[in-house]
């Protein structure tokens, strides 16, 4: 495999979307996580994982062959790759509703602390300075405000590997001031996202009575939990249509490889979109699939070659027409498929 993911604290964080095997050596993305929770006074604005509009840049992590990880950007159509930041250990990107700015987690300082940029990686500013690690930054859909989750320590977590174990949602303007806190602490849920109107999350966790991880999806107070998923194997790494109406995530299901599958919210209509390898000898795994703001294209990284590095590939959003857009040798992970710049 490309990357390992080691137990030292920051390396567990860091490898966000490569670090811990599933059973049979199936690779699990992104270590963000959060306790999921019960509503404090303050009411969020809306947020969403892919932003409505016509389809920009793609922003991603890229591991190096220097050992560092950070934020690049390529053009829809694989074209004109280029390194926005060059320090030791960024990822995490996301865009910003109208395409020019990105927010990212960054340890530069010796903590993660969320970092604002412009589209073309200048003017890298630092928005939050705790002692917390402040993980997984997501905007407001007016740009105003960014949503983030504020890690405490780590602790024993998901199948292997530690995972950060953070205590709530948090919310700040775009600048990094009035830092609030959203929620408080109740069940743990693991790949949170916040649906595009701000009323339900959708996540992975193991609850009572449950085998291995399943997708769930709650209210903004983590009420009424309905399960979306009920498989032979876990589901993880789940994320928002443009519209809401659809989830994109990841699922070993049936003992195939970690494939790209899609459900309405309420669970019904599941599908696979991403074709299982017979030849279970080689590595072949899914991780990190992401709409496009038009909902009609996604974007998802797999290692089947490349000695097993993982590269982006995008399809329609019906699992047809799938194309690799990376070939530098690096591992490619946490694609977010921004909208054209306003």
């Amino acid at each position: 495999m490309g990357y390992n993911a080691t137990n030292n604290k920051k390396s567990a964080i860091a490898a966000v979307s490569l670090s811990m095997l599933l059973v049979a050596s199936i690779v699990v993305s992104t270590l963000g996580t959060l306790m999921i929770i019960t509503m404090s006074s303050s009411a969020p604005q809306k947020a969403s994982a892919a932003f409505p509009g016509k389809n920009g840049k793609i922003v991603f992590m890229s591991t190096r062959a220097d050992g560092t990880q950070g934020i690049s950007v390529i053009d829809a159509d694989g074209t004109n790759e280029r390194r926005l930041t060059n320090n030791t250990l960024d990822y995490s990107p996301r865009w910003s509703p109208d395409g020019k700015k990105i927010a990212f987690v960054s340890w530069r300082d010796g903590t993660g602390e969320i970092y604002v940029m412009n589209a073309d990686g200048t003017n890298q500013t630092r928005l939050t300075n705790d002692y917390a690690d402040n993980l997984s930054p997501n905007w407001s859909s007016d740009g105003k405000k960014i949503f983030f989750t504020k890690a405490t320590h780590l602790s024993e977590g998901f199948l292997l590997g530690d995972l950060p174990l953070v205590t709530g949602i948090y919310v700040m303007n775009a600048d990094g001031i009035n830092q609030t806190r959203l929620t408080n602490s109740s069940a743990i849920v693991y790949w949170p996202k916040l649906s595009p109107d701000a009323t339900k999350i959708v996540g992975t966790a193991k609850k009572d009575g449950d085998v291995l991880y399943e997708l769930y999806v709650t209210d903004i107070y983590g009420s009424h939990p309905t399960r979306l998923t009920t498989n032979s194997l876990h589901n993880y790494s789940p994320n928002w249509s443009p519209d809401g109406k659809k989830i994109v995530f990841i699922s070993t299901r049936d003992g195939a490889q970690a494939r790209v599958c899609v459900t309405d919210i309420d669970g019904t209509h599941q599908k696979r979109l991403t074709a299982v390898n017979n030849n279970f000898s080689k590595t072949d795994n899914d991780v990190d699939p992401s709409w496009s703001p038009d909902g009609k294209k996604i974007v998802y990284s797999n290692n089947k070659d490349d000695g097993n590095r993982f590269q982006i590939y995008i399809m329609d959003a019906d699992g047809t027409h799938q194309k690799r857009l990376t070939r530098n040798g690096n591992d490619d992970v946490q694609a977010d498929f921004g909208p054209v710049e306003q």
